[in-house]
């Protein structure tokens, strides 16, 4: 896991098959039951465990009672990848993510995490207490999802992401005025940071508060960064 150097406290985790999502890793409150849920997917080629460990580096507020939960994409060939199988949630034809995408792969992928958040809803957490995160591959994904969910949620993230599908997109149908945090490395060589920041017009224009976040790292996460997510999660779950 590339977060081993930042994060080396090891939490107990359960792992379970979510009813209409993914297999995923879950964690519940410490304390009481669970009134607002973190939904965090990783990047390609990981898994759910990718970030488990952050979860005590997060400074969340003690009043909200957070159940985490940590999917797993499935298993698929990926084409930049020779056709390799990996953890994907959607396939990925070429280093310009955007000039060919796997339309049916995001969609298909963002139906299973509706599911997986409907299935929270029906258990007692509503939409507005329940917060996208996710890194990469798994932030495009979130940012999609949370565009066309149909219901507001509490807030999306993605890190080291962006926005995919931006030219399929019809406004008739998205999820407005969302809170959207949005973080990059400068130095980004996987996903470049102005790729990250692509997306950000047309959350504008469906009226979504965009807080956008540059840190002088690579591909990957900083404590900074946590420190900043954990604030606009605690804002976010004020409302």
């Amino acid at each position: 896991m590339f977060l081993a150097m930042l994060f080396s406290k090891k939490i107990d985790w359960k792992s379970y098959m979510m009813s209409g999502g993914f297999e995923s890793i879950i964690k519940e409150p410490d304390h009481g039951e669970a009134n607002a849920c973190v939904i965090w997917l990783h990047g390609l080629g990981a898994d759910g465990y990718d970030f488990v460990d952050i979860v005590p580096s997060l400074r969340i507020n003690k009043t909200y009672k957070i159940r985490y939960i940590f999917p797993h994409a499935p298993v698929r060939p990926v084409t930049i990848q020779g056709g390799l199988p990996c953890r994907a949630w959607f396939d990925i034809f070429q280093i310009d993510r955007l000039a060919l995408e796997d339309k049916s792969g995001i969609i298909q992928s963002t139906q299973s995490l509706i599911a997986m958040i409907d299935q929270q809803v029906k258990i007692g957490i509503p939409h507005k207490k329940i917060v996208l995160v996710g890194f990469s591959q798994g932030g495009a994904l979130a940012q999609y999802a949370a565009m066309h969910i149909g219901h507001q949620l509490a807030g999306v993230a993605g890190l080291s992401a962006y926005l995919p599908l931006q030219d399929h997109i019809s406004q008739d149908d998205l999820s407005k005025e969302l809170p959207v945090f949005l973080a990059h490395g400068t130095y980004d060589p996987v996903v470049p940071c102005e790729l990250g920041k692509s997306g950000i017009p047309l959350w504008k224009s469906l009226n979504c508060s965009v807080d956008w976040y540059e840190y002088p790292i690579e591909h990957t996460v900083c404590p900074e960064e946590l420190e900043d997510l954990s604030q606009w999660i605690n804002g976010i779950l004020t409302k």
